[in-house]
């Protein structure tokens, strides 16, 4: 397949060689990395595949995919292409080069903290029991036309998912069920697919750990106001928080002042007479946030 049909709906910038370059396969591992392949280099939580570049040129890849600048006066005769996000692009170019297999069937993703995996073998089992040819992802492995393969995360990364669905679709399935798990989402293996249906089982406080940072960026980013209540406020914040929650809102002091405001939603059950928990996380809509500008 040639670079520009594997680009296709990807923003990028082609920083050297030619779109005319054949890529033979997509590669995220640097181990792996043979002749005639494109490279995506992926800033990981641990190490930066960047840093592995230079040695898949010598290797013989003919694409290098990168989302910052690296130095490659010793790679001239690679083909470079840069993008603003390596996950998101590997996702789409995954698409591509698999054909777009998920387009081919109907696609149903479930989602939430507890209940995934029981919810998709119920589905599994009554749509097949509809005559439907199922292929199913998730944390118990990859299930379809009564074969099973082991997968080493619950949504597994983007390559390995569309070569998956191809397989499905190879296969004759006609519909692709799968979990999709938080991570999955954060790390945008699941770009590029369009869900027919959609389920959520529920929200809970067990998996939110890192990614209150994400949600809390997005919370500021839409102009939302973000509160943790395991953090103290005080004074110097302008925070003072009272000892419960209700149902329609919690008791800020601000300043002195006291004030109702509504919240969009919280992790952590609560009733009338319940206190609120350390640890509980609300994100507050933007009526919360006239009403604290409201307060002197």
């Amino acid at each position: 397949m040639k670079l520009e049909q594997l680009m296709e709906g990807v923003p990028f910038d082609l920083v050297q060689g030619s779109l005319e370059t054949e890529v033979t396969d997509i590669i995220y591992d640097s181990r792996k990395a043979a002749e005639g392949m494109a490279f995506v280099c992926i800033v990981g939580t641990q190490r930066d595949s960047h840093d592995f570049a230079a040695d898949c040129a010598a290797k013989g890849v003919s694409v290098l995919v990168i989302q910052h600048d690296i130095d490659l006066s010793a790679m001239p005769d690679v083909t470079v292409v840069k993008v603003e996000n390596s996950r998101y692009a590997m996702a789409l170019m995954s698409c591509n080069l698999f054909g777009n297999p998920a387009r081919q069937m109907t696609v149903i993703g479930v989602t939430g903290t507890k209940g995934k995996t029981t919810t998709t073998h119920m589905i599994k089992s009554v749509l097949e029991a509809a005559g439907k040819k199922v292929g199913m992802i998730g944390t118990n492995g990859i299930y379809f036309m009564g074969r099973h393969q082991e997968t080493a995360n619950t949504t597994p990364e983007s390559y390995e998912l569309q070569k998956t669905f191809r397989q499905f679709v190879d296969a004759g399935c006609d519909v692709a069920l799968m979990e999709v798990s938080s991570q999955g989402l954060m790390m945008d293996r699941v770009a590029g697919i369009h869900y027919d249906v959609g389920v959520f089982t529920n929200l809970s406080p067990d998996h939110i750990g890192p990614i209150n940072q994400q949600i809390k960026a997005l919370c500021e980013e839409r102009g939302l106001y973000y509160l943790d209540l395991n953090a103290e406020f005080s004074d110097e914040n302008g925070y003072l928080l009272t000892d419960y929650a209700q149902p329609d809102g919690i008791h800020l002091t601000v300043s002195g002042y006291n004030k109702w405001v509504s919240y969009l939603c919280t992790h952590t059950p609560y009733s009338k007479n319940n206190p609120y928990q350390p640890g509980s996380t609300y994100y507050l809509s933007e009526e919360m946030q006239s009403q604290l500008a409201d307060l002197p």
